[in-house]
């Protein structure tokens, strides 16, 4: 492989590596968003750990297609994430109780 090959591979390993490496991080925060509105509605939290992710590294070419495929099953599984998420934000909001209804029940309402 020519060296300007070699510099291609070098910059497409580095930039799959800090893709999965995002994906991973973003997978948590949408697992840790989706908990909090969960357990709000008393629904089991879904687990934020994403396994593995960190401990991949990618050095060949083969490494970083593989590492491409990883990343977008990981966004495909944020996105499948968010959307349960907005589903349960569209329960709670058509289930809303006016201010005026809840009066009675907020400290130092009268």
């Amino acid at each position: 492989m020519n060296e300007l090959n070699q510099e291609t591979l070098r910059a497409l390993v580095d930039v799959t590596n800090k893709l999965v490496l995002e994906v991973a991080r973003l997978r948590r925060d949408v697992a840790r968003l989706h908990g909090r509105i969960a357990r709000s509605e008393g629904e089991m939290p879904i687990n934020d750990e994403v396994p593995g992710y960190e401990e991949l590294r990618f050095w060949t070419l083969q490494d970083a297609l593989n590492g491409l495929a990883t990343a977008r099953r990981g966004v495909i599984a944020a996105q499948e994430q968010l959307g349960k998420s907005e589903n349960l934000l569209n329960q709670i909001a058509s289930q809303s109780i006016s201010r005026e209804e809840m009066r009675p029940h907020l400290k130092g309402s009268k």
